[in-house]
């Protein structure tokens, strides 16, 4: 079993693509007891329209298999100016949103990847 903590992939400020166009979307690639993992996480300026998921990829098949996701309405983005300084607590639900900076939102977004995480442990056990 991986240790939680040393198997969680971690977001780099380089990871996080270009939000110009007012979406988001990064993927993070890990490997667990042989299992190859794709983490995805698409941002949109609309948070219902945002994706936060976890696949397994299946050598025989050659497919990538959902093994985990985590409902939009689970995150926010901030509302108001007091909100901003929560995008980097890990027990804030609240999140950077598409625009803001990539340090930040590689802080903000290492909570998902977190839960994600979590989740993939339990299912592949």
């Amino acid at each position: 079993m991986i240790d939680i903590k040393e198997g969680t992939p971690q977001l780099a400020a380089s990871d996080i693509g270009d939000s110009s166009g007012a979406n988001n979307e990064v993927v993070l690639l890990a490997t667990y007891d042989d299992v190859k993992v794709r983490y995805q996480l698409y941002l949109d300026r609309y948070i219902d329209q945002c994706m936060f998921r976890a696949d397994a990829y299946d050598r025989a098949n050659r497919v990538w298999n959902e093994l985990w996701s985590i409902p939009q309405r689970t995150y926010r983005y901030p509302l108001e100016a007091a909100d901003k300084m929560k995008v980097t607590d890990p027990t804030s639900p609240i999140i950077a949103d598409p625009d803001s900076s990539p340090n930040t939102a590689a802080a903000s977004w290492q909570k998902i990847i977190n839960a994600l995480t979590q989740k993939v442990f339990e299912v592949l056990g």
